[in-house]
């Protein structure tokens, strides 16, 4: 008697579980030579390899031989993390991040010019990675500047929820105007003289003025408190005897 080698359909499918590859192999053959060498893409999503379920997140590593039916693979595919991403070859760079609340990741940008418009900021120095979406809320609204204080979401549109808040901190702007002026010395002036407690942390959050990013941009000591010498430093920095490094915070004289 003779025997028939018989041969069944291996089938790749794209994203859109459309035929990506389709080949016959025979019973007992390896299917490890039909798998495709190229994989599909996905828009947002890692391509992980492939999978005999559809919608997995892991793919398999042994391909096995063919069976006495015909067989099916899906992509196996991983979300790209939705976050903020700063444009290479700028200086600016997130610091001071909190990690504490597992739902919404914390921080702080320096590195950045001053005067800057909405659209200027998004424009040379921010990005998203992932299916994201970035909401920026201006220090300075009514002339559309964005200055100490200024706020920038990440928005996951697929969970529909903020995933990272970042504040911006131009040090020597304490008012959020984004430029260092004879206003931000009297501002810190009048935070040391206790007329304002904006630099003061307290337990109580719904009475509490705190703002850390006002505090990180005054801060031109870096040791943690508001002071006079603050107030004498940034005055030297009005008068161009000095200047700040805005990517480090870093006073100067010329």
């Amino acid at each position: 008697a003779e025997w028939a080698v018989v041969g069944y359909m291996v089938t790749f499918y794209d994203a859109e579980k459309e035929i990506y590859h389709a080949e016959e192999v025979d019973f007992g053959e390896a299917i490890a030579p039909v798998v495709p060498a190229t994989l599909p893409e996905k828009v947002h999503y890692i391509t992980l390899g492939w999978s005999l379920t559809e919608n997995d997140t892991v793919a398999i590593t042994d391909f096995g031989t063919m069976p006495a039916h015909a067989v099916f693979y899906f992509p196996a595919f991983e979300r790209v993390v939705v976050a903020l991403k700063l444009t290479e070859g700028t200086t600016a760079e997130t610091f001071e991040i909190d990690e504490s609340d597992p739902e919404v990741k914390v921080g702080y940008i320096r590195g950045l010019k001053t005067k800057l418009t909405k659209t200027a900021l998004e424009d040379q120095y921010l990005g998203v990675t992932g299916d994201g979406t970035l909401i920026i809320t201006p220090s300075w609204g009514k002339m559309n500047i964005c200055g100490t204080g200024t706020m920038i979401e990440v928005y996951d549109n697929v969970d529909k929820k903020v995933v990272e808040r970042y504040y911006v901190v131009i040090y020597g702007d304490v008012n959020g105007d984004s430029g260092i002026s004879a206003t931000d010395v009297t501002a810190l002036l009048r935070e040391t003289n206790g007329l304002t407690s904006w630099s003061v942390e307290t337990d109580a959050e719904e009475d509490s003025t705190y703002n850390k990013a006002y505090v990180l941009a005054g801060d031109l000591k870096a040791d943690g408190v508001i002071d006079a010498l603050d107030a004498a430093g940034l005055k030297e920095v009005t008068l161009a005897v000095s200047y700040i490094d805005q990517a480090t915070g870093t006073v100067s004289y010329y």
